[in-house]
């Protein structure tokens, strides 16, 4: 078998599950995709690609784009720490107590998790910590280990906000607390690049006492 046929069946292979589901009525055909040419596999997806109301430019415009790699109810609560940390440095070294308020439905899938990406109170900590949050960072679990992280998660709460939960949107209240009995707050009130509340909204503002 020459290396173009072997190609082609692989790929055949590789779409026929795809076919096969599309032909099963209990399942709905949303759209079909595929590298090959669209005539072989026409007559068996009835022609059907992205079109209405599914279409390719609906399906990108519905789409969330995420500012930092980590569980999506976290995005507001790291919108919050960075414009708290833009107005003014954090001495990490100084917090006594961090609050996190989170919708009551989103809090509890975040809530000190086992995996770093989606571990509220650990992302938190890295942020505070290094300043900044990479993809590198949110997801390595020899920071997940780091005592000196650990120490500052465990001085992080999450609370679940009915209150923001009935305002609806993907919305964070953060409040630092230092020795000296400082507070600095920042609210979230829209997460930036989710489709939902206009752009309006969204503007949070750091307040200090």
């Amino acid at each position: 078998m020459i290396r173009r046929q072997f190609i082609t069946l692989l790929g055949g292979a590789a779409a026929w599950p795809l076919v096969a589901s599309a032909q099963d009525p209990a399942v709905q055909l949303i759209g079909f995709l595929n590298s090959a040419s669209p005539g072989p596999f026409a007559r068996l997806v009835n022609g059907k690609g992205l079109v209405a109301p599914f279409t390719l430019g609906e399906e990108i415009l519905r789409s969330n784009i995420k500012k930092w790699c980590v569980g999506s109810p976290i995005q507001a609560a790291l919108e919050s720490l960075e414009a708290i940390s833009l107005e003014a440095p954090v001495d990490v070294h100084a917090i006594e107590r961090g609050t996190i308020e989170l919708p009551s439905f989103e809090a509890p899938v975040v809530d000190n998790r086992n995996m770093p990406n989606i571990n509220l109170q650990h992302l938190a900590a890295v942020f505070l910590i290094e300043g900044e949050l990479s993809f590198e960072a949110a997801h390595d679990f020899s920071r997940f280990e780091n005592q000196k992280i650990k120490a500052v998660r465990d001085k992080i709460v999450l609370v679940a906000s009915e209150g923001l939960q009935n305002e609806g949107g993907r919305q964070a209240i953060v409040t630092l607390r230092d020795v000296s009995g400082r507070i600095r707050q920042h609210r979230t009130h829209h997460v930036r690049g989710n489709l939902g509340k206009s752009d309006a909204a969204k503007r949070g503002r750091c307040e200090s006492s």
